[in-house]
């Protein structure tokens, strides 16, 4: 009975531990986007840093530009339970396929957050079921609402969306960075 109780409650916290993510992709040169924590027209990221461009009002992701077909890695273990694999490669500002994520995966992890990776190139989403952390998931694309070449990532609260959450910590962001080792704003590609 005693063993019983300490397989739940040890089950029950890990569970419930923050999961922390890896960068997505091999290496990092640049980011293009961040999560905007201003809902007016200027742009505001999790250091207070303003002076990057989006063309829209509120952008829930980070966007790592790269070039077509470079491989994107799951961030944390987790299990696929979203995909789409049928939006072309050439994406405009105002397509709606995928919802406007064009071809993505959505991974559930085991605090129940989900990692989106979208605007992937068509025919590269994974198929499989259970993903380990660092595993690929697809390659780089430019698919529905999109410009360019490039993948946008984002962290949810769950699989309903519920909220989306800056992986960056920050004064304008929450206390708690959500990546392995936020590296003053370029993540590693470490797994937790």
């Amino acid at each position: 009975m005693l063993l019983t109780f300490f397989f739940v409650s040890v089950q029950s916290s890990f569970a419930q531990s923050v999961v922390r993510y890896r960068l997505p992709l091999s290496s990092l040169s640049t980011i293009n986007a961040w999560y905007d924590h201003d809902s007016s027209s200027a742009e505001r990221r999790y250091d207070g840093y303003t002076a990057w461009d989006y063309p829209k009002n509120i952008h829930s992701g980070t966007d790592f530009p790269k070039s077509s077909g470079t491989s994107i890695y799951a961030g944390a273990h987790g299990e696929l339970y979203y995909r789409i694999d049928n939006c072309p490669n050439a994406g405009s500002i105002n397509s709606t396929c995928g919802g406007g994520f064009g071809n993505q995966v959505r991974i559930k992890h085991l605090d129940n957050k989900v990692t989106v990776y979208a605007h992937m190139k068509l025919g590269t989403p994974v198929g499989l079921q259970s993903i380990l952390c660092g595993a690929k998931v697809g390659g780089v694309g430019s698919s529905g609402s999109a410009t360019g070449n490039h993948l946008h990532f984002e962290l949810w609260s769950s699989t309903s969306i519920g909220t989306r959450i800056d992986p960056f910590s920050g004064t304008y962001s929450q206390p708690t960075s959500y990546w392995v080792n936020q590296n003053s704003g370029f993540p590693s590609t470490s797994c937790q």
